[in-house]
């Protein structure tokens, strides 16, 4: 074998640095310059997009607080209208409150009024209906009496 021979190895070794040399310049001059355009590519890409991604969060970070900033806002005009509605709606009802206490105020009176009426109705009547009812008994139990002389001695009794 020839590679094996000791008296081929300078000419192997020649054609070893000069085959190595020829594929090192190859690659130096034609495809490390492109991977080297592709890492640098990859790495403009890379840093873009994270520059773009920092702006984007920047951006968002504040869309978030103007919507927080909104909602609190939103909810502190809602709890003012909701007192606003609250103390509207206690006026009127303490308005309405009060015209019906005005109205049960006047029924009374006017109720009061009438029951005062009849009892003084019932009391002007009720010596008139006692006699009628002494008048009733004493004719069922002694149906031949005076009625001039029941009727002075109920005057008697009265007074």
């Amino acid at each position: 074998m020839p590679q094996l021979d000791f008296a081929e190895f300078p000419s192997q070794i020649f054609w070893l640095i000069v085959t190595f040399g020829f594929l090192y310049v190859i690659l130096a001059k034609n495809f490390l310059p492109r991977v080297a355009a592709v890492l640098e590519q990859r790495r403009d890409t890379i840093d873009h997009d994270l520059q773009k991604a920092r702006q984007l969060r920047e951006e968002s970070q504040l869309a978030l607080k103007a919507y927080e900033d909104a909602l609190h806002q939103a909810r502190a005009e809602a709890q003012a209208t909701a007192a606003e509605v609250r103390k509207e709606i206690a006026e009127v009802a303490s308005k309405q409150e009060a015209k019906a206490n005005k109205k049960i105020a006047k029924r009374l009176a006017e109720a009061e009024a009438e029951i005062a009426s009849m009892k003084d109705k019932a009391t002007a009547e009720l010596p008139m209906i006692a006699k009628e009812v002494a008048h009733a008994v004493a004719a069922q139990h002694a149906p031949d009496m005076d009625v001039a002389k029941f009727d002075r001695a109920l005057k008697g009794a009265q007074s």
